[in-house]
């Protein structure tokens, strides 16, 4: 897809534009993307003021963000 935004408009975003995987919730949070891509591991995101991040769990790794910094994780995870 090349961005976290570009994942998110994809999906679509529910009433408060989260978008959540299929083992992920979204608890008082707004704008956010929590994604689980990992076997039996649910992602839990709660808190008000907790919006405009991006959260997403891999099996090798977790990563947390503002959305605004998505596009900074790129060098951080190149071999």
């Amino acid at each position: 897809m090349g961005s976290w935004d570009a994942v998110h408009n994809e999906v679509g975003p529910d009433t408060d534009g989260n978008v959540c995987s299929e083992k992920s919730t979204a608890i008082d949070c707004r704008h956010s993307l929590l994604r689980s891509e990992s076997g039996g591991m649910e992602l839990v995101g709660v808190g008000v003021g907790l919006d405009n991040i991006i959260a997403t769990a891999m099996p090798d790794a977790v990563l947390v963000a503002h959305k605004s910094d998505g596009q900074r994780v790129k060098g951080l995870l190149a071999p």
